[in-house]
């Protein structure tokens, strides 16, 4: 028997020929971790099904900021502004350039970016299609302010920017649909420049070296606050609304957003180890929690837990690498291209019925190819056909 896997992006139109008999299986790839390994100074993976290194790398970067919703753009802070690379690929393509990068937001649907850059008083938007900066919205910061976070909130289209010093941070509501500031007041909560926006857009979530602290959105006036002992560090709100999970030193907190109290506090580590940063699988399920521990005799290496949250639970524990730290989830990257079983392919052509265009593929190395790489121009809805030519096994 033959079987064939088909990858598929840009919401492509696609069509199989193979000159043989088969089954066609088509499989949604599992989400990659893409992890910040800060003693070689470079990104690696983690396949998220198998929780092992896929063995690829990245140039030298650090903090990842996000990961484009098609999974085939990886975005990493550089000195010299943001590097965009492609997750297929491996390589840089392009750099927008200018003062350092602090912060992104990603819009799930409009394929807009929304950058904040140290030292500068403007958010700027940029089509991720093309990388051009297509707007700009200027913020009203003092002297010596700091752009910090920008979050975005898809269920209302608001824009929430964190600036300014140390001790006296300022939030900025802006209304992407016009790109106009809506507001700009002090923060509700000392302290705090980090935050997180619920899947309604109605809450933010502010937390600093003591506290949790749940803030109404539209007046910036404080709802409840939860004390907290070890400082929370890093947050992430489940689809629902209803759960915070909140990393501190050793582990996490499981938190009841609807009464504020803490349900489970889920130890991991000790003192040995270093928690750096946490992500959520995107199943919702399960917690990443990545960190750094000394190995006698082999030096740093790279740690991460994974907690299931339902069970509230450490149920594995992953080594690799030397020393981790910021750690983001995207799909596993979708290419027009594909790989077949059951059959010896001897050369592949793909075409863009849409514009025309026709790429051949010869040899094929391991039975699968990726058109797009071969140099396949494809575009949102464009109609693709590929034929596999080859003897059966």
């Amino acid at each position: 028997m033959i079987s064939y896997k088909i990858f598929k992006g840009k919401n492509l139109k696609c069509l199989m020929l193979l000159m043989a008999f088969f089954s066609l299986n088509v499989a949604v790839a599992d989400p990659i971790a893409y992890i910040d390994d800060m003693g070689i100074g470079k990104m690696v993976e983690m396949d998220a099904q198998t929780n092992t290194e896929t063995g690829a790398e990245y140039p030298p970067g650090s903090n990842p900021l996000g990961v484009r919703l098609d999974g085939r753009h990886l975005y990493l802070i550089s000195y010299y502004g943001l590097d965009v690379f492609d997750t297929v690929s491996k390589e840089l393509v392009t750099t927008l350039s200018g003062s350092r990068a602090t912060s992104l937001a990603l819009h799930p649907t409009s394929g807009l970016m929304y950058l904040g850059r140290w030292n500068s008083d403007l958010i700027e938007v940029i089509d991720t299609e093309t990388y051009a900066v297509v707007a700009s919205i200027p913020l009203a910061l003092a002297n010596e302010s700091r752009l910090v976070q920008v979050k975005l909130s898809p269920a209302t289209n608001k824009l929430y920017v964190v600036s300014g010093p140390f001790n006296a941070h300022n939030i900025t509501t802006i209304d992407t649909a016009t790109n106009t500031v809506i507001q700009t007041v002090p923060t509700p909560v000392a302290h705090a420049p980090k935050f997180v926006v619920d899947p309604t857009g109605s809450i933010l979530y502010f937390y600093n070296y003591k506290d949790f602290v749940a803030v109404d959105a539209t007046t910036m006036s404080v709802i409840e606050t939860l004390a907290l002992n070890p400082q929370p560090q890093k947050v992430e709100i489940d689809a629902s609304g209803e759960r915070a999970y909140v990393k501190n030193n050793f582990g996490l907190y499981i938190i009841d957003t609807n009464t504020m109290t803490v349900i489970n506090d889920v130890v991991v580590t000790d003192s040995s180890v270093r928690l750096y940063d946490m992500a959520i699988h995107p199943n919702g399920e399960l917690a990443y929690l990545t960190g750094y521990g000394y190995v006698s005799g082999v030096g740093y290496q790279g740690v991460v837990f994974i907690v299931d949250l339902t069970s509230a639970s450490l149920v594995e524990t992953v080594r690799f690498g030397s020393m981790f730290g910021r750690i983001a989830f995207g799909p596993a990257p979708e290419f027009v291209g594909g790989s077949v079983t059951g059959m010896t392919p001897t050369n592949v052509e793909c075409y863009n019925n849409s514009t025309g265009q026709i790429i051949s593929i010869s040899p094929i190395i391991e039975a699968s190819w990726d058109c797009e790489t071969a140099g396949l121009n494809v575009n949102s809805g464009d109609s693709i056909s590929i034929s596999v030519t080859g003897p059966a096994k």
